[in-house]
């Protein structure tokens, strides 16, 4: 026994030898690593942009003629831009990091324990490295099963992407504008919201809006695909006779009960299911005066 417990102490101390080794040679992989080498590094191009560009001076600004107004605000929004840009591609490397980090250690720890449980003749040593291989395993599996962490990242910079793609087309569709409809102060502030559209929060809140409205979408569909006794409401047959005369759909009658249903602007259902509802009679009814079909 006491010859078990040597070998346990020697192997701990290849184990604690091995983790680091395992650990750099991993972090050193192109996978792990932010991207290829930069020209200049992040921290020297922000501070020659803080120089360069500074903050802006709206004294200046306001002096200047209205043309050259155009040309100072358009320079100094597309430098701020490029600014975000080399924020937002340290921020976006760090939580592609952080998805491929997680775990590293553990499993790197996982790994040397093997190594070492692989160095141990005596059984009852061999077993107490492969449990504790088998313990560090199963930690990393439930962290990564509990928050998701690996796909939570990637919708996350998915939508701030796309985020920004968003926020940036609406600016630069702009810099044509003159000074008098594209003031400084508003394209501040839509640069403002270009730099939240690469933030967590921003994502989120896009993301919910996004599902908030898909849910709602089917919600609706799912109402119109109820199954409901056809109304024999008489504005309503008219309606339906009217709009498919002879089998042949009528879109100029169509566009026309459209127009009309724009003076109810509460109302959120197809016209198909107010031609066929019997909840919609008086609807249906009020929409075939509006349109001439009844007096």
């Amino acid at each position: 026994m006491l010859v078990s417990w040597r070998l346990l102490w020697r192997a701990c101390i290849r184990t604690l030898w091995l983790a680091p080794l395992v650990y750099s040679q991993s972090s050193c992989t192109p996978s792990l690593q932010q991207g290829p080498d930069r020209l200049f590094t992040s921290a020297e191009e922000d501070a020659n942009l803080r120089h360069q560009v500074g903050l802006p001076d709206f004294n200046r600004y306001y002096r200047l003629a209205p043309e050259e107004r155009i040309s100072y605000r358009n320079n100094y929004i597309t430098a701020r831009k490029y600014a975000i840009d080399i924020a937002y591609s340290n921020y976006e490397a760090s939580l592609t990091r952080e998805q491929q980090s997680v775990g590293v250690l553990s499993a790197d720890a996982n790994i040397a324990l093997n190594s070492a449980a692989s160095l141990v003749a005596p059984v009852g040593t061999k077993n107490i490295l492969s449990a504790a291989a088998a313990g560090l395993t199963g930690a990393k599996s439930a962290y990564s099963d509990e928050v998701l962490q690996k796909s939570t990242i990637q919708l996350l910079q998915t939508q701030m992407r796309a985020n920004r793609a968003i926020a940036w087309s609406n600016i630069i569709r702009r810099l044509g504008d003159s000074d008098a409809s594209y003031p400084m102060a508003l394209a501040l502030s839509d640069l403002e919201e270009y730099y939240r559209a690469g933030t967590i929060p921003g994502a989120l809140l896009k993301a919910q809006a996004t599902i908030s409205a898909a849910e709602q979408s089917a919600q609706d569909d799912k109402q119109e695909a109820i199954v409901y006794q056809i109304s024999k409401a008489p504005a309503q047959v008219l309606l339906r006779n009217a709009l498919a005369p002879g089998g042949k759909y009528n879109t100029e009658l169509e566009k026309k009960l459209l127009i009309a249903l724009k003076s109810h602007p509460d109302v959120k259902v197809k016209l198909a299911v107010i031609v066929s509802d019997p909840r919609y009679s008086e609807l249906a009814a009020e929409l075939a005066r509006d349109i001439g079909l009844i007096p």
